[in-house]
């Protein structure tokens, strides 16, 4: 299956407007990367009151790119691909008007199809760095996949949120996948029912936790599970371009609170050592008491900030909806996963497209519903970093028999000072006013064997002696 990204920049202009360009491709467009103007309005709330609303929005769309000679000739191209090849297409988008857009609801009329409801065309965005930040080249998997999994939104029951990852995480242990669960919960009925099945055996590799009062015991419990896919089902908000997760802890749900007194700021948690090793974040935000716009903007600043990828709500969607995206998204997912297992050694790094997941996702979502009137299924909106996501197999020896595993001598030392490099990175990024739990907890990493000697490690704010 043919993987090749095409990205399509859309940039600011000195005078206030957009333009865009064909970034890459899987074929040489002449002037492709010849800026072009853009014009195409944001959706508004009476936008979605006109009949087939979503559809004529995905053609504007299409339209207004196609104004662009190149890239309305990759479109055409696109458009005659066969079934088995897949083409993910990537939004890079640092106008903040082209954020407002639903690319994922971007429609071909030629052929009466939305491209991320057809498998050829998965949609994505890019977000870069705000900062340069080191990004490791592959990511190491051994032993389990790591699957975390923070279920409280306040008076919405998780229970079918659970129920329907379950059912997605026995399907792929019966698959071959290993997997490992971590689940921090509110609902202390749910906690329960949860304890009873792993008391009785029914539940195996499954560790609950119920939410604690404060958000200190939320990040050591991440921290120390180390999770490679972490999953939030919460509430959301952004107050005054500053993003957070509202998430309930036992007691708001025991005294039946009317707000979730564990605010987690989405800066805080992309600041967690335990990020620095996390594939991808889901931000399953649901509907609250008040409505909240620009949600798509905590998965930015998490892709921004460092994390490979990460899956936000354009607008906070409904449970129902965010229970089918469960449905659909992690059967895909973790197929997807397993593949790039499967095909990856400690020599050979093998690829994760993200995009290709959420299809299924989407589909799950409009079932029964018509995908041209009803915008729901567009609301899932992927983040990811330029580069492209790769895993190797740290879990297969790479040296011959009666050699030593780890390294020694001047290897050995050429590691931890790499290891030291990395954290002294991460601290560098940090803001000023980070807690200090945060940069201790980072350099706790050096503790783990072998351990980094004191005289090569950084300070906590990532300068060496």
């Amino acid at each position: 299956m043919t993987l090749n990204r095409i990205i399509v920049t859309l940039q600011p202009t000195f005078d206030g407007g957009t333009q865009v360009k064909l970034e890459k491709a899987t074929a040489n467009f002449p002037q492709g990367q010849i800026a072009a103007p853009f014009v195409c309005q944001p959706p508004t709330t009476t936008t979605w009151t006109a009949p087939d609303a979503v559809m004529q929005h995905g053609i504007q769309l299409r339209q207004a790119l196609a104004q662009h000679p190149a890239i309305a000739q990759m479109l055409q191209m696109l458009a005659m691909a066969p079934p088995t090849q897949v083409t993910p297409i990537y939004f890079y988008l640092q106008a903040p008007e082209a954020e407002q857009l639903y690319w994922e609801a971007l429609y071909d009329d030629s052929q009466g199809a939305f491209l991320a409801l057809d498998l050829r065309w998965p949609i994505g965005r890019i977000a870069d760095a705000l900062a340069t930040q080191p990004t490791p080249p592959f990511y190491k998997f051994e032993g389990s996949l790591r699957f975390a999994a923070v279920l409280s939104a306040l008076a919405v029951p998780a229970a079918p949120e659970w129920q329907n990852l379950r059912q997605a995480l026995d399907a792929a242990r019966a698959a071959g996948l290993p997997v490992d669960v971590l689940l921090l919960v509110g609902e202390e009925t749910l906690h329960d029912a949860i304890q009873t099945e792993i008391a009785g055996g029914a539940l195996t590799g499954v560790t609950v936790k119920l939410i604690e009062s404060t958000a200190d015991k939320l990040e050591a419990a991440l921290d120390a599970f180390r999770p490679h896919l972490l999953h939030f089902f919460c509430h959301g908000a952004v107050d005054h371009g500053v993003s957070r997760l509202e998430v309930a802890t036992a007691l708001d749900w025991a005294a039946d609170a009317e707000v979730a007194s564990l605010v987690l700021p989405v800066e805080q948690l992309v600041a967690l050592p335990a990020m620095r090793q996390t594939w991808l974040v889901v931000l399953n935000c649901c509907q609250g008491g008040a409505a909240t716009t620009q949600l798509h903007s905590m998965a930015h600043t998490l892709v921004a900030r460092g994390a490979p990828a990460a899956i936000g709500m354009l607008e906070p969607i409904a449970a129902a909806d965010a229970h089918r995206f469960c449905a659909g998204f992690y059967p895909a997912l973790f197929r997807e996963i397993a593949q790039a297992l499967a095909q990856a050694s400690s020599a050979q790094p093998a690829p994760i497209e993200w995009s290709m997941s959420l299809r299924a996702a989407r589909i799950q979502i409009f079932n029964g519903v018509d995908p041209k009137r009803e915008r729901a299924w567009t609301l899932p909106v992927l983040y990811a970093r330029p580069e492209l996501f790769q895993i190797v197999r740290a879990d297969q020896p790479t040296g011959t028999p009666g050699q030593p595993a780890a390294p020694t001598g001047v290897a050995a030392l050429q590691a931890m000072l790499q290891r030291a490099q990395e954290v002294a990175d991460f601290l560098r990024t940090l803001p000023l006013d980070a807690p200090a739990s945060i940069r201790t907890r980072a350099l706790a990493l050096l503790d783990e064997e072998p351990p980094v000697p004191p005289d090569l490690r950084p300070d906590l704010f990532g300068k060496f002696a």
